[in-house]
């Protein structure tokens, strides 16, 4: 009988949360944008692949490494200092 209880509110919690979320104003954009550090081949192929799924892709890439492949596949560059 418990056990069907919090099923139950785990239920209509989870189904209830989305419209109270909208209605209180308090949602935040579920987009996300994916950092890869690098600029290897598999890592501007990965970038690649994942700008065609319709990800918005950076990609960091040191300053004394050549960015112009990233430029060339059509991915952002992350110009920022990585640890900063």
């Amino acid at each position: 009988m418990l056990s069907g209880l919090i099923v139950a509110t785990v239920c209509i919690y989870g189904l209830s949360a989305l419209p109270v979320a909208r209605r209180l104003g308090v949602m935040r954009a579920a987009r996300t944008r994916p950092l890869l550090v690098g600029g290897e081949p598999w890592v501007i192929d990965l970038g690649r692949t994942l700008k065609s799924l319709g990800l918005d892709v950076m990609v960091w890439a040191s300053p004394h490494r050549d960015r112009s492949e990233i430029d060339l596949a059509g991915l952002e560059v992350a110009h920022d200092r990585l640890l900063t």
